[in-house]
């Protein structure tokens, strides 16, 4: 039976988190950016941030994306040392840092002068006496409170608060999605209440895997990257995550019996696409794990709780967090401990 530790504490309490961060949302703070947007004054828009911070925006940059504003993500390292011309007087610069003090992103805000000063900037933080709470405006807070290690609730919130964010930029009404998250907080408390069900099931099928992919499309492309991310952070086990459609092209290669995929089914649009990517690999040798609402038929089932579209991203984190302490407790490590890094990444 798994411990306790700091690590799965801040895993166990991320649904309280989430309720605090929705019931202190506030509406009308991205009224007069809202109206910038849709009224045209911004030739483009830039998302960056670092680690979970950027991953945990991807759902968020497709809302965006899909409503045909012209919109990008970049990771803050690269912009500011390679893209620093994206910024200019006609962006909206939008940074999510959950420290609001990581390297990058301070030598980003130092660089913001002269031709590359945006003409308005976003910011998302757990922290607003942080440079990026005092420097945006205006700021959003995900109010996830102290975290002891490797990302959890901060993640959780960074995922829907920059969706809310997202769809009041497009002026969509978010009353549905604020009834939508309500819901899908209970189905998370539902699942972390059975959490060492969850470790000791996934400790039997999965193991301890000589190689690890997570793939998925659309939405879950979030729990893929951010997933792999947290292995190395919080189990220091080396994991792959990326696209369903960016493994065809080279890391199918990798398919035999030492090679373990975890793979989404997500949004209808895509999921035959996945589950065919799934059977290929299964009949190739490859274990394979069908991450989805309902048992398949054809491949092992990890099973998800049920949600909305908004929601999904949230949920398909959870197995990925109960993973991470199952091959941690494989490896003989404290679930989420750091051994190298700290919270707050303070070098570039």
């Amino acid at each position: 039976m798994s411990t306790i530790t700091p690590y799965i504490s801040d895993v166990l309490s991320q649904p309280e988190a989430l309720r605090s961060c929705l019931e202190q949302y506030p509406r009308h703070v991205l009224d007069k950016l809202a109206t910038a947007t849709r009224q045209g004054r911004f030739t483009h828009i830039v998302l960056t941030g670092m680690g979970a911070s950027i991953t945990g925006t991807y759902p968020a940059w497709l809302i965006l994306a899909r409503s045909g504003l012209p919109v990008n993500s970049i990771e803050t390292a690269e912009l500011l040392h390679y893209a620093l011309a994206q910024i200019d007087a006609r962006t909206l610069l939008w940074v999510i840092s959950q420290s609001g003090y990581s390297a990058e992103i301070l030598s980003l805000l130092n660089h913001l002068s002269g031709e590359h000063t945006p003409a308005a900037m976003l910011g998302i933080t757990n922290n607003l006496s942080s440079p990026v709470g005092q420097h945006c405006s205006p700021v959003l807070n995900i109010h996830a409170g102290d975290e002891n290690t490797v990302s959890t609730r901060t993640y959780m919130n960074t995922l829907m608060v920059t969706q809310l964010a997202a769809l009041q930029l497009i002026g969509e009404d978010i009353s549905p999605a604020i009834d939508q998250f309500y819901a899908g907080i209970d189905q998370i408390a539902a699942y972390l209440a059975n959490w060492q069900e969850h470790v000791a099931d996934l400790k039997q099928r999965v193991g301890f895997p000589k190689r690890l992919i997570i793939v998925g499309r659309g939405t879950s492309l979030a729990a893929a990257t951010t997933g792999a991310l947290i292995l190395k952070e919080a189990a220091k086990y080396s994991a792959e995550g990326m696209s369903s459609a960016m493994f065809r092209h080279g890391p199918l290669e990798l398919a035999d019996d030492t090679l373990t995929l975890l793979i989404y089914e997500g949004a209808q649009p895509t999921a035959k696409l996945n589950h065919d990517l799934g059977l290929e690999v299964q009949r190739l040798g490859g274990h394979v794990f069908w991450l989805s609402t309902k048992e398949d038929a054809e491949m092992p089932t990890i099973l998800l709780p049920a949600g909305g579209e908004l929601v999904r991203p949230m949920l398909e984190i959870l197995p990925l967090q109960m993973l991470s302490i199952s091959l941690a407790e494989y490896a003989g490590f404290e679930p989420g401990k750091f051994r190298n890094i700290g919270k707050i990444t303070k070098s570039e």
